[in-house]
């Protein structure tokens, strides 16, 4: 190469007309040569944008295909989206199908049982109404009920209380409403509970026409009525305790009657009387014996309502000798008790007893006690 350069050198430098031949085809020759360099570089250029062209070409392809797959993909899972979508769609519209199905199902089967138990309740019912075990009689049941008339608030009564007093604040209720006779029947056994309702049910059927025969019924069962099967000597056995009161002893007896099946209305009697205490009411029974536990019933309401009237007199002046003794001014000690000691026995003799001592006999009145009672209860003195 050095050579070559030099050679070039030395020719550059002699002048054209003393070349030769042979430096003048090896100057062609190399002129050739470089040519066919500048040849093989150009192409060799050519190549490589060719192939820079190609490669570009065969990215952008490349390129073209991804972005092509990326796009069939999305489409792909767009119709897949899509498909399940409208399958999840049908699905659910199924269900709900399905469910509006059951739910019809469920409401038929529903409006058959309420239907059913309509028809059951109205079957009973009408048995109810149409029954032809009850104690009144058709024209009782069929009487139409007023339209101003109101149940009365009364205390129902289970046996264990005063009768005639529930028999006589029933009909005073309703007679204050001028309610027919028809419905006082139907009305009373709505006031009855427990044994008294018990008592109501055993009546005969049809029996019963007017008040009268069911207030009857009623007074006379819960004086010596049926209940349960205990033997009538069981009655001897309810004895009136020592200070216990007429009406209690009484309402004591008339629930243990209750309990005695088939009991005599004279074997009620004779029970009740052997049972009481010695006393003014027992000496009034001696005197002049009733014929029935009615009559019975009846001196006993009389005595315990003059015997509650003193009770009450004795309570209130009780009460006001205490008040006037509260209100007098305070003594000394040493001759208050001296004072009370005096007291004491000026009672004492007076009474020929204690002044706390209760009395037991008490003098015949000449008029019955409910009468005296309302003679003196406004006196003014008894106050």
């Amino acid at each position: 190469m050095v050579r070559t350069r030099s050679m070039e050198i030395n020719t550059q430098l002699l002048p054209s007309s003393s070349q030769s031949p042979e430096v003048a085809a090896m100057e062609k020759q190399r002129e050739t040569e470089r040519e066919k360099e500048k040849d093989k570089g150009k192409s060799k250029e050519r190549g490589d944008t060719e192939s820079r062209q190609e490669h570009q070409q065969e990215h952008q392809q490349e390129s073209r295909q991804e972005h092509q797959q990326e796009h069939r993909q999305e489409q792909r899972q767009e119709q897949e989206s899509e498909t399940k979508g409208e399958h999840t769609r049908i699905t659910v519209e199924n269900s709900a199908a399905k469910w509006e199905q059951e739910i019809k199902m469920m409401r038929a089967q529903m409006g058959e049982m309420k239907n059913e138990f309509k028809g059951r309740a109205a079957k009973n019912l009408d048995d109810l109404v149409h029954r032809t075990d009850s104690p009144f009689t058709a024209a009782v049941i069929s009487f139409p009920l007023p339209s101003k008339f109101r149940m009365p608030s009364l205390e129902t009564f289970d046996g264990s209380k005063d009768s005639l007093d529930h028999l006589e604040s029933f009909k005073t209720m309703m007679c204050l409403q001028g309610v027919p006779d028809e419905i006082m029947c139907r009305a009373f056994p709505t006031t009855l509970k427990g044994s008294a309702r018990i008592w109501f049910k055993k009546l005969t059927p049809g029996s019963v026409g007017t008040f009268a025969q069911l207030s009857r019924s009623f007074f006379n069962h819960f004086i010596g009525g049926q209940r349960y099967e205990r033997p009538t000597t069981h009655l001897l056995n309810v004895k009136q305790k020592e200070g216990e009161t007429l009406r209690s002893y009484l309402t004591r007896f008339n629930k243990e009657t209750l309990l005695v099946d088939g009991a005599d209305d004279k074997v009620v009697l004779t029970a009740f009387i052997s049972d009481l205490q010695p006393g003014d009411f027992l000496f009034s029974v001696y005197k002049d014996p009733p014929n029935s536990m009615t009559e019975m019933i009846y001196e006993a309401q009389r005595y315990m309502n003059g015997e509650e009237a003193l009770q009450a007199r004795d309570q209130a002046l009780g009460k006001k000798r205490k008040y006037e003794y509260a209100d007098r001014q305070p003594e000394s000690h040493e001759s208050k008790p001296k004072m009370q000691k005096n007291r004491n026995r000026r009672h004492e003799d007076q009474s020929g007893r204690g002044f706390n001592e209760r009395f037991s006999h008490f003098t015949p009145l000449n008029a019955p006690v409910d009468h005296i009672f309302m003679q003196i209860r406004d006196d003014l003195a008894l106050k």
